[in-house]
């Protein structure tokens, strides 16, 4: 592949004029191919690039605002630290790519393809990932405060230490994903399935997940104060040295949860025959403030006048 790489100047008129050519389907149209290139500081803004080819393509200091890569193929395309704010790779094939340090603020990246494509530390805020399957996809430590991941798919991707403050994850799967120590305050996980998945040491004050399903997900020494579970399955989760204070657990499912160590403090609506269920010890501190582990028909789970 290498072999193949070479400089090349920036995407000129009668290549963009081509391109509009070839998108109307006009003779003597032709689509920007600059695949296995290496381009340096391609700046463009406002651009219709939609279908271009750039597979493998290495782009570096490239600006590029608020263009038009619809359907555009960035396959293994290295665009460390580009910029593409406010551009729309809505269906575009990301796979492979790489964005790191990236500012893609505001961008769209509806229903694309993005299997194994890296943002680590990417400036994501207020990006929309609707509908997107996401597979080994690495959002470490990404900027994604505002995003929008409404009936997503993330099987075994990362998002540590990732910032996801108002984030929003609505109807969203998630499968053996790794969260530990990302910011979830205020976001918003109604109607997610997350299995296995790795929430341990999160900061999720406020998080808002009633009608989700945490079975089996690991939220070890998180802060989760103001937690919205109603009627949420939280079926075998670890939550010991977990921060629950506050929160809400109306109709949720606590089997076999792992509260021990947990501070559920002014935790309300808490179901007294779940809480039996769970697993409780004496470092746990029950909803009325007393320490576990908690005894069935203790009225433990309701709140004292202090607490409330």
């Amino acid at each position: 592949m290498f072999s193949r790489m070479f400089k090349t100047m920036a995407i000129d008129a009668p290549m963009l004029e081509s391109h509009q050519k070839w998108l109307g389907g006009l003779p003597g149209g032709a689509p920007v191919n600059l695949s296995y290139q290496s381009v340096n500081e391609l700046h463009l803004e406002e651009a219709n690039l939609s279908g271009a080819r750039f597979t493998a393509t290495t782009l570096t200091d490239a600006e590029l605002p608020a263009c038009d890569f619809t359907r555009a193929i960035f396959e293994r395309a290295h665009l460390k630290e580009a910029v593409l704010t406010g551009s729309d790779l809505s269906e575009a094939n990301l796979q492979g790519a790489c964005f790191d340090e990236s500012w893609c603020n505001d961008a769209q990246f509806s229903e694309a393809v993005l299997d194994e494509a890296s943002f680590r530390g990417a400036h994501l805020e207020n990006a929309r990932f609707l509908g997107v399957k996401m597979h080994r996809v690495d959002l470490s430590q990404a900027y994604l405060n505002d995003a929008a991941f409404h009936q997503a798919r993330f099987f075994e991707c990362r998002l540590v230490g990732a910032n996801l403050f108002q984030a929003n994850f609505s109807g969203a799967t998630l499968a053996n994903c790794r969260l530990a120590n990302a910011n979830l305050e205020d976001a918003i996980f109604g109607r997610v399935r997350a299995q296995n998945c790795d929430f341990a040491n999160v900061t999720a004050t406020g998080l808002r997940a009633a009608t989700a399903d945490f079975s089996n997900c690991d939220f070890r020494d998180a802060d989760l104060s103001g937690v919205d579970f109603r009627e949420t399955v939280l079926k075998s989760a670890n939550f010991s040295g977990a921060d629950l204070s506050g929160g809400r657990f109306a109709k949720a499912t606590l089997k076999l949860a792992d509260l021990r160590g947990a501070n559920l403090r002014g935790a309300r609506e808490v179901p007294p025959d779940q809480l039996a269920l769970a697993l409780t010890d004496a470092h746990t501190v029950l909803p009325n403030g007393t320490h576990g582990p908690y005894q069935r028909g203790s009225n433990a789970e309701k709140l004292t006048r202090g607490n409330d």
